[in-house]
């Protein structure tokens, strides 16, 4: 069950890293950092549980 939530989580991050580097793409101005703090936060989260 374990695993299984992990794999989630991971597809999760790697869907929101998708997500944040297509906004950041945008031609949008002010856009450019969208999300990458919330992402960086999610991933050092993610990295020091899973060493756990």
């Amino acid at each position: 069950e374990l695993v299984g939530e992990m794999e989630s989580v991971e597809s999760s991050l790697k869907q929101m890293r998708e997500n944040v580097a297509a906004v950041q793409q945008s031609s949008v101005p002010g856009l450019i950092g969208w999300g990458q703090k919330e992402l960086d936060d999610n991933q050092r989260r993610w990295d020091a549980l899973s060493k756990e």
